[in-house]
């Protein structure tokens, strides 16, 4: 690590993608491969170390980390100043890629965080954003690679418990509150059911599926926050037909979801 400070908590995730080094490689180091699976915008100032890369989720959600490790094809670490989250804090995300049987193994170790209490919160939803990601990651990488992204997304602000939250989300979209990672289910994104894989499931917190029926488009689902909170709502296309075939029922779909969270 780049930083002398000990780590208060260390997180670990990896994930197995079916492509070489380089592809994932070109997928985390550039602006365009980073806006294809991880934000809706994203870029890049040069290359290796003392470069910068920044983030965007929107006006109120923009960063740049500053690479702080660059091994072309096996290594790179971003490390950004937190210290809105108390003094002196520090956030390093740390990338590693290793070749296994002819794929790519990705690694992502995350730590810094501090010792307060505000940062358990902030811990958990870390661990599921970076879950999902690293599937997207994957997604992209195998299914996509030189495809750009069209992103449909909304962050709904809950006026209804978490429970009675998740159980409408689960019906609405999937037809069951009852969903297990690995399900076939008939999601309900567009004007007509489609086919769709459960890949990911955190009870109350997060679902995410890939929509087979939608040229392997993504959704991703998480229910944000502690006691206050929000629920998201991620749709990746990556085809321009599928795309424009959905926009506009999707939408229509958000609000309707917007206004039953809100419990309107």
């Amino acid at each position: 690590m780049t930083t002398d400070r000990k780590p208060a908590k260390q997180a670990n995730w990896d994930v197995l993608v079916d492509a070489p080094a380089d592809a994932v490689w070109e997928a985390l180091t550039t602006g365009e491969g980073l806006a294809n699976w991880f934000p809706p915008v994203a870029s890049t100032t040069g290359e290796g170390v003392g470069s910068g890369v920044t983030f965007s989720w929107g006006e109120n959600m923009t960063w740049t980390s500053n690479v702080s490790v660059w091994e072309p094809g096996k290594h790179v670490q971003w490390m950004d100043d937190a210290a809105h989250m108390g003094p002196g804090a520090t956030l390093v995300a740390d990338w590693t890629l290793e070749s296994e049987g002819g794929k790519t193994r990705v690694r992502l170790v995350q730590s810094g965080f501090g010792d307060d209490i505000a940062w358990d919160g902030f811990f958990e939803g870390t661990d599921i954003g970076w879950r999902y990601f690293l599937l997207n990651l994957k997604r992209y990488v195998e299914d996509h690679r030189g495809r750009n992204r069209m992103m449909a997304w909304r962050r709904i602000t809950c006026g209804i418990t978490r429970e009675a939250a998740w159980k409408h989300l689960g019906q609405a979209l999937a037809g069951s509150a009852g969903i297990s990672a690995g399900d076939a289910v008939s999601l309900h994104v567009g004007e007509s059911p489609v086919q769709a894989r459960v890949e990911m499931v955190v009870p109350q917190r997060a679902m995410a599926f890939r929509i087979g029926g939608l040229a392997n488009s993504l959704l991703f689902i998480e229910l944000e926050g502690g006691e206050s909170f929000g629920v998201g709502v991620y749709l990746s296309v990556y085809d321009p037909v599928a795309a424009a075939q959905v926009e506009p029922a999707f939408k229509a779909r958000l609000e309707s979801l917007s206004a039953a969270l809100a419990g309107a």
